[in-house]
């Protein structure tokens, strides 16, 4: 009877750990490293919407240099910060930290959600990344149908300092500069936070 529990409860717990999931796996050069990122997308079987992700970087050789752990993504590819940012949300689920990546795919900083994270991305120039949170504000009344949504957006260095925040309360632009240099960001109207 021990030995059927121990064999039900493995069997349970390897369904758990993804089998039968399909796994996507998509390439990309990063020319200015000399590497290739290889980003694997883990997408259960029965349609969930719980997709993890996870990459690793290859060389030349086709030796992988670092690997990342399995996380909510989307990731950003920093050029000139030599990094990889994971917003870790954006979706369904989120971690409760965007985790900065270097290019041996060593976490070597996270930086804590304040709010519900529903679109990352990084500036043209890649030096900067932003975190679009969503939320409601509560304009005193009782009724949450009378909360008013809103989108704080919040805008990181390589080193996760912030450099500019923005409350919008419609579709609008993000102005900021940045080291004498003129930024333009352009948003949506604030989505549900949930």
């Amino acid at each position: 009877m021990m030995l059927l529990k121990a064999l039900v409860a493995l069997a349970v717990l390897a369904v758990t750990f993804q089998i039968g999931a399909a796994d996507k796996t998509t390439y990309r050069k990063v020319a200015p490293w000399n590497l290739t990122m290889a980003v694997t997308e883990r997408v259960p079987d029965g349609g969930s919407d719980y997709f993890l992700y996870s990459f690793k970087l290859i060389d030349q050789k086709g030796t992988v240099v670092g690997a990342s752990d399995w996380g909510y993504g989307p990731f950003l590819v920093s050029a000139p910060n030599k990094q990889v940012v994971s917003c870790e949300g954006g979706g369904v689920d989120q971690g409760a930290a965007a985790r900065y990546y270097d290019l041996r795919a060593t976490i070597v900083r996270t930086l804590k959600h304040e709010g519900t994270l529903v679109a990352c991305g990084i500036t043209k120039d890649q030096l900067l990344y932003w975190l679009h949170y969503s939320d409601y504000e509560n304009t005193n009344s009782t009724p949450m149908a009378d909360w008013k949504r809103v989108s704080l957006i919040k805008i990181v260095d390589s080193s996760g300092t912030e450099i500019h925040r923005a409350t919008l309360r419609t579709a609008g632009k993000v102005l900021f500069k940045y080291n004498g240099r003129r930024y333009e960001l352009t948003f949506d109207e604030p989505p549900h936070p949930f």
